[in-house]
């Protein structure tokens, strides 16, 4: 999970460096994405290590947003984390799981604005909808295709271990009739 996280929070700074244009002067990143989907595949700690990487990042570049987007990098984190947990009281990530994650994490970002007071609201007026398509993609869909890979990979373990055990079976069947039957 450290590699993982690491990767995932190097991801999160270049999707901050590497801004969307929306309109006039109006930018949206998706920072939040990568910290979301290591949280819900790999679990807090990479999560965690993620969110650090960003927030360390943004905390950096400092100005008048800085406190407000690691709080939202946090709580996105934390967010993704609770999702993990129910998600594998469920019995995996599911659509469900991946959709309701993308629009918390579509509130929590816009209650990172929301911190700033207007000039929060001014700027998030003209980007909500693009926030809300990013997240939507980038969390709700690809969480589900990590799921996807996910599940292929444990299937194809089962179907090696079924393979193995088969054979041992065999092995042992073989063993027992020479021992009932021996050939002399």
């Amino acid at each position: 999970p450290a590699g993982t996280g690491l990767a995932f929070g190097a991801v999160a700074i270049v999707l901050m460096i590497s801004r969307i244009h929306v309109g006039d002067d109006q930018f949206v990143d998706a920072r939040a994405i990568p910290i979301a989907l290591v949280a819900l595949v790999e679990g807090g700690p990479a999560g965690v290590l993620a969110a650090a990487m960003a927030a360390g990042y943004r905390v950096w570049l400092g100005g008048s947003g800085a406190v407000a987007g690691v709080l939202g990098i946090a709580a996105t984190a934390t967010a993704a984390t609770v999702v993990r947990a129910w998600a594998q009281r469920d019995g995996g990530v599911g659509l469900r799981h991946s959709l309701v994650l993308s629009l918390v994490v579509w509130l929590l970002s816009g209650a990172s604005f929301l911190l700033l007071g207007r000039p929060g609201v001014q700027m998030l007026e003209p980007v909500w909808l693009p926030l809300l398509y990013l997240n939507v993609v980038g969390i709700g869909l690809v969480a589900r295709l990590f799921a996807a890979v996910v599940a292929a990979q444990a299937a194809e373990a089962a179907r090696r271990d079924a393979a193995q055990l088969r054979a041992v079976n065999a092995l042992a069947h073989a063993a027992a009739h020479e021992i009932n039957n021996p050939l002399m």
